[in-house]
């Protein structure tokens, strides 16, 4: 979270929704000042952490005296950060072609030029987004801080469900998402105690969602998600780069930040057509939990992106959002979250730049 942005997650904006819109506009304005900033006092810095994390700590000191100018020159002037640097591979493109990639910066400016920046603060705290998307969800959601009432509400909802996950409030990547079980805990009392000092007295707990048999045993201990990106034209909702994510090794979280694998899911058939993790590593060829990657097929994928561009008439001043859904063998489709600023990861997935796309979304949009 922004120290910016961060100004808006008090109880008193979130009683007064007005104010809280207002005041998460101008928070944006002065987060993208502050960010540029900070990207150009600290950009030699990121790129030495980008080279450590994608060739190591022990390459030739030569070799890394050589990317620096390199990384340093295309995030200040084009935005691109050290991780997108090696993901799309831009030492070795030309030009133009490099070019073509959309930088993380640039991806933030066109989420925010056709979207209403007002209804961000509704995707950013997820108890907002619940409270809006309530029958979506499928599964019972309790909110919880430091009020008289929460304690008791959380003994009783651990008694109806023993194992279950929680979230914070405000988070992104998966950061801070966990399973319970009360088998290992003392007491519901205890675990509460706990649980209020760890998230600063704001997060929810949810039912524990498992997705159906097919998808499941890609990687059994996360909930693996599809995620839809729409764009709501008023008078139709288009349905862009879909991808299913899957989690590895112990995480809970099929987020890729989180080390999960993105696959691109060819938008019409929901067939995986292509796949990578945030380090660019491609599974082309390659099983995971012994099942080919590249072929596999979503399960009812029509259902799932007619259940996408339902939510996206829920809140349509946000045109481009990104839906995480799950599916599962009893609730069919059931929302997991929705994203208003949501990634490109497609360009890592398709090895293929978005900006050409891009543009014309924008002259769609009257941009």
């Amino acid at each position: 979270m922004s120290i910016f942005a961060c100004i808006t997650h008090s109880k008193s904006i979130k009683t007064f929704p007005v104010v809280g819109r207002t005041l998460f506009k101008i928070c944006d304005k002065l987060d993208v000042k502050f960010n540029d900033l900070v990207f150009k006092l600290t950009a030699k810095q990121r790129a030495n952490e980008a080279i450590d994390l994608f060739l190591g700590t022990d390459i030739p000191e030569s070799r890394r005296k050589e990317l620096l100018p390199k990384m340093v020159y295309l995030e200040r002037i084009f935005g691109y950060t050290g991780s997108e640097f090696f993901q799309y591979g831009l030492e070795n493109l030309p030009k133009g072609q490099r070019s073509d990639y959309i930088s993380e910066r640039e991806h933030f400016e066109f989420c925010k030029t056709i979207n209403d920046t007002s209804c961000h603060l509704i995707f950013e705290d997820k108890h907002l987004t619940y409270e809006h998307f309530k029958k979506f969800f499928k599964r019972e959601v309790l909110h919880l801080d430091t009020s008289k009432d929460s304690l008791p509400q959380f003994v009783d909802f651990v008694s109806k469900h023993p194992q279950f996950i929680i979230k914070p409030c405000r988070g992104s990547l998966g950061e801070g998402v966990q399973v319970i079980d009360m088998a290992a805990e003392p007491s519901a009392e205890d675990l509460f105690k706990r649980l209020i000092k760890n998230y600063h007295g704001d997060f929810i707990v949810e039912e524990l969602m498992k997705c159906c048999k097919e998808i499941a045993a890609l990687h059994p201990k996360s909930v693996n998600t599809v995620r839809i990106p729409t764009l709501n034209y008023g008078d139709h909702i288009d349905i862009i780069h879909p991808q299913l994510r899957i989690g590895q090794g112990d995480s809970v979280v099929d987020n890729a930040g989180q080390g999960g694998v993105m696959c691109l899911l060819d938008p019409q058939t929901g067939v995986v057509i292509a796949a990578a993790d945030k380090k660019g590593h491609r599974y082309e060829g390659k099983s995971i939990n012994g099942i080919p990657i590249i072929g596999f097929q979503v399960p009812r994928f029509d259902e799932c992106c007619a259940f996408a561009r339902e939510l996206a008439t829920v809140v349509p001043q946000n045109r481009f959002t990104g839906w995480d859904l799950a599916l599962t063998d009893d609730r069919g489709w059931v929302m997991i979250e929705g994203n208003s600023l949501p990634q490109f990861g497609f360009q890592l997935t398709s090895q293929k730049g978005f900006r050409q796309e891009a543009r014309a979304i924008l002259k769609a949009f009257g941009h």
